[in-house]
């Protein structure tokens, strides 16, 4: 399925946060300082996000699930016969 204008704006923003989570930390980091570097109005992140909470929790997610499927088919442990 494509992705929409919505789905890669929401994906922009998650990238963005991640970015300036990692440089600031998380309460040093403005939910308008995500909305400047990501390029959109404070109210986009609030459509996609409930609150900044909320954005940490899908980016914690997001990322779970990036690692889920980067480490599908590979085993854990030694092989047995």
């Amino acid at each position: 399925m494509a992705r929409t204008g919505g789905d890669k704006t929401k994906a922009r923003i998650l990238a963005v946060a991640e970015r300036l989570f990692a440089q600031r930390g998380f309460d040093a980091t403005s939910v308008d300082s995500i909305a400047r570097a990501a390029r959109v109005n404070k109210a986009l992140i609030y459509y996609h996000f409930r609150d900044k909470n909320e954005l940490m929790s899908s980016l914690f997610a997001h990322i779970v699930d990036e690692l889920s499927r980067n480490s599908t088919g590979r085993r854990r442990g030694p092989k047995t016969p």
